[in-house]
């Protein structure tokens, strides 16, 4: 369902706290900040997204926001199969789950500080937030990857 990369990330976070975003776009529920202007010195600076580009081309990073005390019910991701995903809200409380098969039991994303996790989409996850707007790191590959292709390659 997830794989935590071990490798931490070197650059993202540090990235994060001096940016400004001003304008959200809607992708399906969320708040959005496509990086398409600051993708590739992302990849550049960072030493895990250069290393995940170097395996499997990148094809879009973003920023997603989600606002205090809301949920974002059990779905399966229409357009990926697997994504990278780095919480950059680390000091409240939110949850990213993943629901067992017989879906009465949940399997929680334990995410660290600078630490990314590849997630497999195609599994159905949730999202729970509480106290104050949740910020996460995503990156997106094309849609023919899959969460072992990649997990087994990292």
């Amino acid at each position: 369902m997830y794989k935590e990369i071990s490798e931490k990330s070197n650059y993202i976070a540090k990235w994060f706290k001096t940016c400004n975003i001003d304008s959200w776009e809607d992708w399906d529920g969320f708040g959005a900040y496509s990086l398409d202007d600051q993708q590739q010195q992302l990849i550049d600076n960072d030493n895990v997204l250069k290393k995940l580009n170097n395996i499997c081309k990148i094809k879009k990073l973003a920023i997603l926001k989600m606002k205090p005390d809301t949920f974002y019910p059990p779905h399966v991701d229409r357009y990926k199969k697997c994504k990278v995903n780095m919480l950059l809200t680390t000091s409240h409380t939110s949850h990213c789950c993943f629901l067992n098969k017989d879906q009465t039991t949940i399997v929680h994303v334990p995410y660290k500080k600078n630490t990314m996790y590849i997630l497999d989409t195609t599994n159905l996850h949730m999202v729970i937030n509480f106290n104050s707007p949740r910020y996460l790191f995503s990156v997106l590959f094309d849609n023919d990857l899959t969460y072992k292709g990649l997990a087994k390659r990292v």
